[in-house]
């Protein structure tokens, strides 16, 4: 069986089936949410904070908080997903927390 293009071995989450269609959906929006929200954060960094963006007529920093705003909607969609490990999930937040002063330059 294939799901839209790719054969089952790519497909296949740890139990070995593959990803139903909405799955698979859900990991295509999030994948394109964190997309947008590295396109937000580099027009920040390129063009400034809270310059207006002269397509949108909408500051980046508000693109910006709304591309995380919609990533953090789709995390919460994906916790229901058989394949989401919450325990994993902590256990890389606490990392991330932890490492944060060792390798960050600036305080905020």
């Amino acid at each position: 069986m294939t799901i839209k293009g790719f054969g089952p071995e790519l497909a296949a989450i740890l139990d070995g089936r593959p990803l139903t269609d909405y799955e698979r959906e859900m990991l295509e929006i999030v994948q394109e949410e964190c997309a947008e929200v590295i396109v937000a954060a580099s027009k920040m960094l390129r063009f400034g904070t809270f310059q207006t963006n002269p397509a949108t007529g909408v500051k980046n920093n508000v693109e910006f908080s709304e591309e995380i705003g919609n990533l953090l909607a789709m995390i919460d969609r994906v916790q229901v997903l058989p394949f989401y490990d919450a325990v994993a999930v902590r256990r890389g937040y606490k990392a991330k927390v932890e490492k944060l002063p060792t390798y960050t330059q600036f305080a905020p």
